[in-house]
């Protein structure tokens, strides 16, 4: 038998034998089911592609004497020196991979499915959004109630309550977009994608007010909320003219960017700066006046609160899921569908490159060819066809996300870390300044491909929680859903 392929079977190359692809069903013990043989494929062209990177990076890469050492001892070397280990690219490489290195999952509240979720910093609350609907307040737990958990649940590192049964603050008409916690004025912001009903924007004080209390908003025209970003406080020099005392709440919507502001103890005024063509389902703050705006037609558009304008910067691959600021004004980490996980520059924005024969290099030494078939009107099929040029990225992480948009990230700016969660439930941390993989948390064995995790396991939110506050010494940590429930990546 010389493996040729037959239509129905597949050529085991160990067991030299040819075996009939069956169709899989619920309980069948077979290992050659269509599902699970396209998975395999899949880990198989993984696995190649990362050994071919590998190859290209050790044939290309020329390195000095102390890059052999281990990760914590080359972190360690500007530091005796009396050097900051941002300085140089080797200090840079090594101290995200020394931080990287020592993370382990620690569960916090097992069997708990937040779909959204934000922290009280001060307190340690969790403020979560779950899948009925509801915003609940998660409060740590007590001796007492660990003393009254069952035998297995006991372990050290269960903090929080279980969600369903902690204080519920407000239920909403309809699935739940997004929920963001502001620390500095204690604002709860949530958002709802709509359906029967319309969708909404609800604002609260939970530490002030009582439960049910918020001012909410229905914007009129408006099918569909897809995510917030209210402001965050931005450091600001010196010699820098302070800020008047206003607070901003973004949202994305269908083809409008809302803004909302409120002054100091002021109730919230609701407005429409920006009218698009298409969907805005990202947004991030890049400044106190910037806004960075990722649209479902892959362009990334900046949004000015001063001059009340905005401009098209950048373009992505595929429709845009999610945006990050990365470690400069002009740097910005955008996901994306087509497993697209990329690092821009709003100074770089060059077209992708098309041939080798372009002044650009590829990115990660990958040539991204596109061919180009014939001609069709856009408005039939908006999710495949792209009307714009891509940019050049600066960085391509290796990410495996086709055709899930909820998918979230996260990125530390100081630490040189991005963090998220792939289609198949991994929790993978990457380097800021190079791409590379750092660490890799496998979801399980049966947690990938044919029995792929049912939706609300998504990871659509994952974050770096600083647990301990002030000075640059700080413990950071990964929080997500991974594994069945909310899972705290840390030393």
């Amino acid at each position: 038998m010389d493996g040729r392929e037959i239509p129905g079977f597949y050529f085991d190359e160990d067991k030299k034998k040819y075996f009939r692809i069956t169709t899989g069903h619920t309980g069948t013990t077979t290992v050659y089911t269509a599902d699970k043989l396209k998975s395999k494929e899949k880990h198989k062209c993984r696995a190649t592609a990362k050994a071919d990177k590998q190859k290209q990076a050790q044939k290309e890469t020329i390195r000095s004497h102390n890059t052999f050492l281990p990760y914590l001892a080359r972190s360690c070397l500007a530091r005796e020196i009396g050097a900051r280990p941002q300085r140089s690219y080797y200090a840079q490489h090594a101290w995200s991979a020394a931080v990287a290195s020592g993370f382990q999952p620690v569960v916090l509240a097992p069997e708990s499915l937040p779909r959204y979720w934000d922290i009280d910093p001060v307190t340690n609350c969790l403020y979560v959004a779950c899948e009925d609907g509801s915003v609940r307040h998660a409060r740590l737990m007590t001796a007492a109630q660990r003393r009254n958990q069952p035998q297995h649940k006991r372990a050290p590192s269960i903090q929080y309550e279980n969600f369903k049964l902690a204080q519920m603050l407000s239920r909403l008409t309809s699935q739940i977009s997004s929920l963001n916690y502001v620390p500095t004025s204690g604002t709860l912001v949530v958002t709802t994608l709509g359906g029967d009903r319309p969708p909404i924007v609800h604002l609260s004080d939970p530490g002030r007010d009582s439960p049910g209390v918020a001012e909410q908003f229905t914007p009129r025209n408006i099918s569909t909320i897809w995510t917030s970003a209210p402001r965050p406080s931005f450091s600001i020099s010196d010699n820098s003219v302070p800020e008047n005392a206003l607070e901003y709440v973004a949202a994305g919507a269908s083809q409008s960017l809302m803004l909302f502001t409120r002054r100091s103890l002021g109730t919230w005024t609701p407005s429409t700066p920006l009218k698009l063509s298409t969907d805005i389902q990202a947004l991030t703050w890049l400044s106190p006046n910037v806004l960075a705006l990722g649209c479902r037609d892959t362009a990334i558009h900046i949004y000015d609160l001063r001059s009340r304008g905005s401009s098209h910067i950048l373009t992505h691959t595929s429709p845009i899921s999610c945006l990050r600021p990365a470690d400069d004004f002009t740097r910005l980490v955008c996901s994306g569908l087509n497993d697209t996980l990329m690092l821009y520059d709003m100074r770089m924005p060059a077209a992708l490159c098309k041939t080798t024969r372009t002044s650009f290099p590829p990115p990660n030494g990958r040539q991204v060819n596109i061919k180009r078939k014939r001609k069709r009107p856009i408005a039939l099929d908006p999710l495949r066809t792209n009307p714009h040029t891509p940019s050049q990225p600066v960085l391509q992480f290796p990410y495996a996300n086709v055709d899930d948009p909820e998918l979230g990230f996260d990125v530390h700016a100081r630490l040189g870390l991005v963090a998220g969660v792939d289609e198949d439930g991994r929790m993978i941390i990457w380097s800021l300044r190079t791409g590379e993989e750092l660490r890799v948390f496998e979801r399980d064995a049966a947690g990938s491909g044919h029995n792929r995790k049912p939706s609300f396991e998504r990871a659509r939110c994952v974050r770096f929680v600083e647990e301990e506050g002030g000075g640059r010494d700080q413990e950071v940590s990964v929080w997500s859903v991974w594994k069945g429930g909310l899972t705290s990546f840390r030393w």
